[in-house]
C-alpha cells in the first residue's frame, strides 16, 4: 500500500509536466490553467515552451520515479540530470 505524500502549493506549483485527454501539456500556475498546442501537431520542444515548467522543482521534489523500485539518485539528491527542456 502507497503512503500519500502532502505538497504544499509551492512546491507543486510548476513542477509536473501533466498532459491531457487532448494531448497537451497543462499547467495550473496562479490558479490559473495553461494550456499548449496539441504535442503531436507542433512536438514536444514547442509545447514545453507554451506551460510554465521548471525542471529544477521536479528534481528537488523527487520527481523522477523507478516504479516499484526505490528512488533513483537524481531524486534523492534533488540534482537535475539533464536539462528537460532541450
Amino acid at each position: 500500500m502507497s503512503t500519500p505524500i502532502g505538497e504544499d502549493n509551492d512546491a507543486i506549483e510548476a513542477s509536473y509536466l501533466m498532459i491531457d485527454n487532448q494531448g497537451q501539456f497543462f499547467s495550473d500556475v496562479g490558479r490559473e490553467c495553461q494550456l499548449s498546442e496539441p504535442i503531436l501537431r507542433v512536438g514536444v520542444q514547442k509545447t514545453l515552451q507554451q506551460v510554465e515548467f521548471e525542471p529544477e522543482k521536479f528534481a528537488r521534489r523527487g520527481g523522477f520515479y523507478a516504479w516499484g523500485q526505490e528512488l533513483l539518485p537524481a531524486a534523492a539528491e534533488g540534482s537535475v540530470q539533464g536539462d528537460l527542456r532541450s
